[in-house]
């Protein structure tokens, strides 16, 4: 509303006048403009959590920090306006967002452009106290729910083989999606049952792998599906999580 309302400015002004009514006056006009851009700067995390159909919880603590870096932005000092409704809306997020959920933690560990080490920035940047032992404790969850993941693969039988319309969502819009079916699908169930005889060969789990493996590089402003990596991705375990 404020967006078209500052749009309208002159037509605003001039309709007041016409019919006699009180219209804002410029420092009015100016706070509106102020408390638009204040807002403007939300408009992406309100989208990224309300308006998206992908999962999003892998996002969320990269949009906490970008939520916290706008409202101890000192360019709001400016304004006594903007700068009395950062401080409250600061408060608020101190007092609820800074100790998120471990499960949106592990969500954010297990988007591969982030992994453990956006996390550990999270925790550096935002709390500073005690890294390290919040470290080892996301790290104790995230092996749980391995552990209990890797318990059902390894009692669901012998290797499964994919649908064809699981083997298409696993490939997204890729044009290789038109060739021989059934090699995909052997492929996959070779991997399923590569990673259920595993551990007689080595200690390393999918999970150690997925962590020591290098984060996937995104560029700024690219549109990284994580949902389609993970259907991609040969560790069939975590991909179950």
């Amino acid at each position: 509303m404020l967006h078209e309302a500052l749009k309208y400015k002159a037509a605003l002004n001039r309709f007041a006048a016409e019919q006699f009514q009180d219209c804002p006056s410029e420092l009015d006009w100016q706070d509106a403009a102020w408390l638009h851009e204040f807002l403007e700067q939300f408009s992406d995390a309100t989208k990224a959590f309300s308006a998206d159909r992908h999962p999003t919880a892998h996002m969320f603590l990269k949009m906490m920090m970008a939520i916290r870096d706008e409202l101890l932005d000192e360019a709001w000092n400016a304004n006594s306006l903007l700068n009395e409704l950062a401080e409250a809306m600061y408060l608020k997020f101190e007092k609820y967002w800074t100790a998120p959920s471990i499960i949106l933690l592990i969500a954010t560990t297990l988007d591969p452009s982030m992994k453990a080490d956006f996390v550990k920035f999270y925790f550096m940047t935002v709390e500073s106290a005690q890294v390290e032992e919040k470290m080892r404790e996301l790290m104790r969850y995230l092996n749980q729910y391995y552990l209990e993941y890797e318990r059902i693969v390894r009692n669901s039988g012998g290797p499964v083989f994919t649908s064809h319309e699981e083997e298409v969502l696993s490939q997204g819009n890729s044009s290789s999606s038109s060739g021989l079916r059934g090699k995909r699908r052997v492929e996959l169930a070779f991997a399923q049952f590569s990673s259920q005889n595993s551990r007689t060969r080595s200690e390393r789990t999918e999970l150690d792998i997925y962590l020591d493996d290098p984060r996937v590089v995104v560029r700024a402003g690219e549109n990284f599906n994580v949902l389609a990596w993970w259907k991609k991705t040969q560790m069939l375990i975590l991909s179950w999580l």
